[in-house]
């Protein structure tokens, strides 16, 4: 599955993500997906930039929202609890929810080729979510 048809998928009656905040789920994912893919890049800003620029296209993201995205992430070990919060809150503590997130965001890493940097961020994400 696509990064893509996952994100919008998020909210639909059909999807495992039926969350109330849809919106909220939604950037929370986003600014963690691209912490992870981008975390320890040498060209960071370069690749942030246009990893943003891309997902504001394909989820007519306006340009504020755009840059909300790209400060959060560039500054994710500030936020991270933040974000994770607001993914606990829509998870609402189902263990099943919160595997397939992890799930889907560790193939979502994998296809980007991560490394061990990369990963660090992933393992916060997991201990942090299931952390009671």
């Amino acid at each position: 599955m696509s990064l893509k048809k996952w994100y919008d998928s998020i909210g639909t009656k059909d999807g495992i993500f039926d969350v109330a905040d849809i919106k909220a789920f939604r950037f929370s994912t986003a600014v963690l997906i691209c912490s992870m893919v981008n975390y320890h890049k040498d060209n960071k800003c370069n690749e942030l930039c246009a990893f943003c620029d891309n997902f504001q296209k394909e989820q007519n993201l306006s340009d504020e929202e755009a840059m909300r995205l790209y400060k959060n992430v560039e500054n994710i070990e500030s936020n991270i609890d933040k974000q994770i919060a607001v993914i606990k809150e829509q998870l609402k503590g189902s263990n099943y929810k919160k595997l397939e997130f992890m799930h889907t965001l560790n193939r979502f890493i994998v296809e980007d080729d991560c490394d061990d940097g990369d990963y660090s961020i992933f393992e916060m994400i997991i201990k942090k979510l299931f952390d009671s």
